[in-house]
């Protein structure tokens, strides 16, 4: 035991290891911080910019055949399917939604 404790092969690399993870997480923190002035400052330049009238122009969606014209905040989804053919037979998952029953995910249908 007296062997073991008095035994100095491997401190370095634990000391190493303390060191490197201690600026790790200096750098980590003094980043973040660093990130956040940043953003603040382009955030300014950009409002006084915005402000002068010199800002980027806002882009105008242009319409894709066969899409609505996209609006400003809104979803772009596309145009909605055409109204199935009564003539044409249901397919097993609408024969089952029809009687009341939840389709499974498996091709069940569970009433």
């Amino acid at each position: 035991m007296k062997r073991f404790i008095r035994d100095k092969q491997g401190t370095a690399a634990v000391e190493y290891g303390i060191l490197a993870s201690l600026i790790a997480v200096a750098s980590v923190s003094v980043m973040g911080d660093l990130g956040i002035k940043i953003n603040a400052v382009f955030g300014s330049v950009s409002s006084t910019l915005n402000g002068l009238g010199v800002g980027l122009p806002t882009p105008t969606p242009t319409p894709t055949p066969g899409f609505p014209t996209p609006t400003p905040g809104g979803p772009n989804t596309p145009p909605e399917t055409p109204p199935r053919d009564p003539n044409q037979p249901k397919t097993p998952r609408e024969e089952c939604e029809a009687a009341g029953g939840v389709w499974g995910a498996q091709g069940i249908c569970f009433n």
